[in-house]
Parts: structure tokens; C-alpha cells; sequence
């Protein structure tokens, strides 16, 4: 055999070498892929219509989208048998009588049904920020049940966000000398914090930080 041919096979060895690497890892990265559980009252049209308007297309990137509906007949086989850390259940859109039947632990529907489940195992709900369906303010008093019925869903678990704060890369950005409890509450779960190296944490806002498995980073 001359070198020729020997270099031949090493390269052939290296190229299948490089090949199976390059496969494992994209096996790793598809194992890695977050679950989005997005329970909604629209098709998956509208919703891929509303992730390509809000320029959120990373959400396939990192993300196995999962649109659940509304009007689902055997709801609780929608229900995951394994709800992993890194897995969201997002709300598009919360009409006032599911607002009022989760505050109250009424579980008739997809909607109360998913929220109950994921409470119970001590997650949190998304709300999209612009899916809140406020009643006509023309009555006060109503007004203010709505707004007591979110309050207690909002302490149970609730979170409103935005699209663009499901990028499970981004990165908070918050300057201030003293960082509180009122900051980090602000934030969602499982995200980057940047910090002053000057930042003074409060006892409060470091044990936050743990509970929201939040990482810390000085500049």
C-alpha cells in the first residue's frame, strides 16, 4: 500500500469519524429541545401567522411547539405524563369565565384543567400579555372581581409575558445599585441576568434568584 492510498483511507476514516460526531451531536440537540405547550383558540396557522409577526422564530429553534385547543374534546389525554423543567404551557388568550373558574379550582375545560395540573406540580402558567380579555370597565365593581380573580391567579403561578421572553437565551440587562426582591419578581424563570460587578443583592433577591433558577452574571 503507498501513501497515496493510505491517505486516501485516513481520510475516509476522518469524514465518517467527523460525520458520526456531527450526528450525535444534533441527537443531543434535538433531546434538549423544550416542549411549548401553547393552548389557544386559533389554528396552528394563526399561531405560526403570530410567531412570524412577532419575529419569534427561534421558538422552533428551541422549542417542540405543542398547540393545544380550546375546544379539545378528551383534554386530559392532552396533558403530558412528564412536565420537564425546561418545558413552558403558555396561554394565548384567557376568556374571564376560565379567569374566574382557575381562581375558584373549578376544572371543567382544557384551559382549567392545564392550569390546575400545572400549578399542582408547583409551575407557572404564561399569559401572553396581549391575551388578557379585560370585561368593559362601564361597571365597576365587576371590573374589580376580574381584577381580584387575577391577583390570586398571579400568586397561585400566573406570569404574563411577552413572545420574545420565551428566547430561552436571552439575556436581562438590569443596572441598578441595589437589586430587591421587586426586580427579580419581574423576571421569568430560568434566564440570564447581566449586573453592575458594583449590584448590592438583597437577601430577598438572592433567594429569588434560586427559586427562579436564574443565572448571575458581573460585566
Amino acid at each position: 500500500m503507498d501513501q497515496k492510498q493510505l491517505d486516501t483511507i485516513i481520510s475516509q476514516i476522518t469524514e465518517q469519524i467527523i460525520s458520526r460526531l456531527n450526528e450525535k451531536e444534533s441527537n443531543l440537540k434535538a433531546l434538549k429541545k423544550a416542549q411549548l405547550y401553547i393552548l389557544t383558540d386559533k389554528n396552528e396557522t394563526k399561531i405560526s401567522q403570530e410567531i412570524k409577526t412577532n419575529n419569534v422564530s427561534f421558538l422552533r429553534d428551541q422549542y417542540d411547539l405543542k398547540i393545544i385547543n380550546f375546544t379539545s374534546e378528551n383534554y386530559q389525554a392532552t396533558f403530558p405524563k412528564n412536565l420537564n423543567e425546561e418545558d413552558k404551557v403558555l396561554l394565548t388568550s384567557f376568556p374571564f369565565y376560565d379567569v374566574a373558574k382557575a381562581a375558584l379550582g373549578i376544572i371543567d375545560d382544557t384551559v382549567t384543567f392545564w392550569i390546575s395540573k400545572t400549578f399542582f406540580l408547583g409551575r407557572k402558567v404564561l399569559l401572553l400579555k396581549d391575551g388578557k380579555r379585560p370585561i368593559s370597565n362601564k361597571n365597576k365593581k365587576y371590573s374589580e372581581l376580574f381584577s381580584s380573580y387575577m391577583k390570586t391567579l398571579n400568586e397561585f403561578g400566573l406570569q404574563e409575558i411577552y413572545w420574545k421572553d420565551l428566547n430561552r437565551n436571552l439575556q436581562y440587562e438590569i443596572k441598578t445599585t441595589v437589586l430587591t426582591l421587586a426586580d427579580i419578581e419581574k423576571l421569568p424563570s430560568n434566564k440570564t441576568v447581566s449586573l453592575n460587578s458594583a449590584t448590592i443583592l438583597t437577601e430577598l433577591a438572592r433567594e429569588k434568584i434560586a427559586e427562579k433558577n436564574l443565572k448571575i452574571i458581573y460585566k
